[in-house]
């Protein structure tokens, strides 16, 4: 007598088991990845931002607002601020979609260089992002 051909039920959720298994292992490696991929890019966003604000600073004598600049690529989600505060000073802010109280959630440059502080990224983000 041959036996039937096919796939059981108990092999179909063994196999399912095994890969739901696998995705929950898989998973926070993959939002850890992502997260870090976000900090990357608002790290590299501001420091375009700083460039085009030092090359309008030499070139019209003050910093320009961010409508006068090229928008830098950001993560889907990201905003980025631009708020001037003197002919010879401004605030960059980029601010990640993490959730709330997650560290390195909100990056903030100046003309002179990273700002740490009131709730903006330490200095161990913008090393280790």
């Amino acid at each position: 007598m041959s036996s039937p051909r096919g796939t059981t039920l108990v092999e179909l959720l063994t196999v399912l088991a095994i890969l739901a298994l696998l995705a929950g292992i898989a998973w926070p490696g993959y939002l850890h990845w992502r997260a870090r991929q976000w900090r990357l890019q608002a790290i590299e966003a501001l420091l375009d931002v700083q460039l085009q604000e030092l090359r309008a600073h030499r070139r019209e004598g003050r910093y320009v607002p961010v409508a006068a600049l090229h928008p830098p690529a950001l993560p889907r989600g990201a905003r980025l601020h631009l708020r001037l505060l003197a002919p010879d000073d401004y605030r960059a802010l980029v601010e990640l979609p993490l959730p709330a109280g997650t560290p390195c959630r909100r990056y903030v440059l100046g003309p002179r260089g990273p700002v740490h502080g009131a709730g903006a990224a330490g200095p161990s983000c913008w090393v280790h992002p």
